[in-house]
């Protein structure tokens, strides 16, 4: 049994899987085996997946078809016996370190049970500022508490740069297949649990984006998917940690951030007022000034405003009311 177990599913992928799948083949740590699992593919990419498997016995063919990838990612877990797994995508490039480096930090960190790399971003697509922003943010957050307190605002790591210790799958389950983001949830249950996530602060993965990137195209992966997992998480969150006696106050009168407001509680979620910097009065919801959330003993601020840079400005100034990010003040957006 190898120590590591690579889940890589497809489909359709014959412009980009030799380059993928030769990242993995070329890597300086050896003791891996790569499953290639077929989701439904009906160009060429099978060929390609035989070719790989005929020259490499470590590289494994299996097949999920059309099912959708978390689906091909537990059919593939269902497969993989080895103490170690990690996530690799069809259109992306690991650089030659990336498992070395990955199972050694594991090795060394026993308290760690998902580590991640820092990773570079290519993309063809003309409007990519927000990806490519997106990535800039992951790339920051490198300490578990780090990822603990990101864990509301956004997947604070990507999914293909992951291993992770097999073991968490048999203790907290496998990827849901409910119509949301599949890793996303994974990662909120297993911080729910107390599992700790780090990052390698090295850029050991390249991500490629392009206009068909299941995460741009796939209904899973919409705003409002997302809050249906933040809301749920973050309710149970609230019922665990959060003081009744304490008023529940999100940033943000917007019309995004009202929807993001009814998504959270259509989830369980508590929203008890509506802040703003320009007072206003929408519909369902009841208004404080921002000046009168004046303290963590009477609040705790839940920031739905996502706009660049004015996101940290909301942040910056409760803490200068002395909230502290993941116990008062926590971002969604």
């Amino acid at each position: 049994m190898p120590l590591l177990s690579i889940l890589l599913p497809y489909y359709n992928a014959t412009a980009t899987l030799d380059r993928a799948v030769e990242s993995i083949v070329q890597q300086t740590f050896r003791d891996w085996e790569l499953l290639l699992i077929d989701n439904g593919s009906t160009d060429g990419s099978a060929f390609l997946a035989e070719k790989w498997h005929k020259s490499d016995s470590r590289v494994k063919l299996t097949s999920c078809l059309d099912r959708g990838i978390a689906y091909a990612l537990n059919h593939g877990l269902s497969l993989a016996d080895s103490p170690l797994i990690a996530r690799m995508d069809a259109d992306d490039w690991s650089h030659r370190h990336r498992l070395e480096k990955q199972a050694a930090f594991l090795h060394k960190h026993e308290e760690i049970g998902v580590v991640s790399s820092q990773t570079a971003f290519n993309s063809t697509a003309e409007k990519s500022e927000g990806y490519k922003y997106f990535v800039e943010w992951q790339n920051n957050i490198l300490s578990p508490e780090e990822h603990f307190v990101n864990r509301f605002k956004e997947s604070p790591i990507p999914h293909p740069s992951v291993m992770f210790r097999r073991e968490l799958i048999d203790l907290y389950g496998d990827y849901s297949t409910d119509p949301i983001p599949e890793d996303y949830e994974l990662w909120l249950r297993w911080m729910e649990a107390g599992v700790r996530f780090a990052k390698v602060p090295e850029l050991l993965l390249t991500w490629h984006d392009d206009v068909t990137r299941l995460s741009r195209t796939h209904s899973n992966y919409s705003e409002e998917a997302f809050f249906k997992v933040k809301g749920q998480y973050l309710a149970r969150w609230m019922e665990q940690h959060l003081d009744c006696s304490k008023a529940v106050v999100a940033c943000g009168t917007s019309k995004a951030c009202r929807q993001r407001a009814h998504w959270l509680m259509a989830e369980g979620a508590r929203i008890d007022y509506l802040t703003d910097v320009v007072e206003r009065r929408p519909a369902g919801f009841r208004f404080l000034s921002h000046q009168e959330v004046d303290s963590p003993q009477g609040f705790v601020v839940l920031n739905l405003i996502g706009k660049r840079g004015v996101d940290g400005q909301v942040e910056d100034y409760f803490i200068c009311k002395g909230f502290i990010r993941g116990k008062h003040l926590l971002s969604l957006a």
